[in-house]
């Protein structure tokens, strides 16, 4: 047995002051040589997982961070979510906002990934109303709502008008995380191909509003009728830069992509300027996969209109890109 796996076997000691030492020795090692906290039958994890549920605010905050670094592999995660006391344990630390939340919170996180991964709708509305207050401690949620909407339960749940306007508000947020999130979100909801002229049509949710405003200069040259059409809030803007990030950038060239599934949504795009806003767009970035995008989002725009029996091809299309998911498991360094 090595030195390292004599440590982590302390992890499960009776002794406070042991499993304390092992801990702050451990904690090095749980980002460089994670397998010896992953042995057969997992016992450290176990011994972790009773740890931050323990009395001993240092302990408890070593514990949590080890966790989050070892469970970017499936069996850790299925292990935690198989205890399903654990899961309301913390999101119950989340809700009460305890010193580890943000811990808590990329815990969360990393068990979204797994395709099993499950939250009632009650844990859900409180994960939502905590993320609402925009405190740090909360910001890795996001990417417990982006993976929740993968699923189709997930996506209903988000298409309620005050849960969406709860979350794509932060569209133009100074946190990454929290932007990036609205992004991947709002595109994950758009797979539900039967809500698009219901959410386009929605004057609370001012869905193309959002969806233009990270792909709108004011250095766009735009006519009087073009600004005109635009919606309101993004008429005639001064000093308005385009989103930096041209990941994010993709990300919204994608929802207007997935939004020309229908012709009666194609209608309603075209008479906001959305062609003019991808015209300017793409004369403006220098980027391959952005530059795609907007082609693909001005052959449906710019063309005549198909019959009426070529609109199941364009769905079929959409749904084959739902696949794609580019997060990552979170690591604390």
């Amino acid at each position: 047995m090595s030195e390292l796996q004599e440590l982590v076997g302390f992890l499960g000691h009776e002794n406070t002051v042991v499993k304390t030492v092992a801990l702050q020795n451990l904690l090095g090692y749980s980002a460089s040589n994670k397998d010896v906290f992953r042995p057969e039958g997992l016992q450290p994890i176990k011994d972790l997982i009773k740890i931050t549920q323990e009395k001993g605010a240092t302990n408890q905050k070593i514990a949590l961070t080890i966790l989050v670094n070892v469970s970017d592999v499936s069996e850790v995660r299925q292990l935690i979510i198989d205890d399903e006391e654990y899961l309301k344990y913390i999101v119950g630390e989340i809700q009460n906002d305890s010193p580890n939340a943000a811990l808590y919170s990329m815990l969360l996180a990393n068990l979204s990934f797994e395709p099993t991964f499950k939250l009632s709708k009650d844990q859900v509305e409180v994960l939502l109303a905590k993320y609402v207050l925009n405190q740090p401690q909360h910001d890795y949620l996001s990417l417990v709502f982006v993976n929740y909407t993968n699923k189709l339960e997930g996506r209903n749940f988000f298409l309620e008008d005050d849960n969406l306007s709860s979350i794509i508000v932060f569209n133009d947020s100074d946190n990454e995380k929290r932007k990036e999130g609205s992004g991947k979100l709002l595109k994950n909801l758009l797979f539900n191909i039967d809500s698009h002229l219901k959410l386009i049509e929605n004057d609370q949710i001012k869905l193309l509003t959002y969806i233009l405003s990270p792909l709108i200069s004011s250095n766009y040259t735009l006519d009087d009728d073009e600004e005109f059409a635009l919606p309101e809030e993004l008429q005639f803007l001064q000093d308005k830069q385009m989103e930096s990030n041209l990941e994010l950038v993709a990300v919204y060239l994608e929802c207007l992509l997935l939004l020309c599934t229908t012709k009666p949504v194609r209608v309603a795009m075209r008479e906001a300027s959305v062609y003019p806003v991808i015209r300017e767009l793409h004369k403006t970035v220098n980027d391959q996969r952005v530059c795609e995008l907007c082609e693909e989002i001005v052959q449906f725009l710019a063309r005549e209109e198909a019959p009426e029996q070529e609109e199941a091809k364009i769905t079929e299309e959409a749904d084959d890109d739902f696949s794609d998911d580019d997060d990552k498991m979170i690591e604390v360094l």
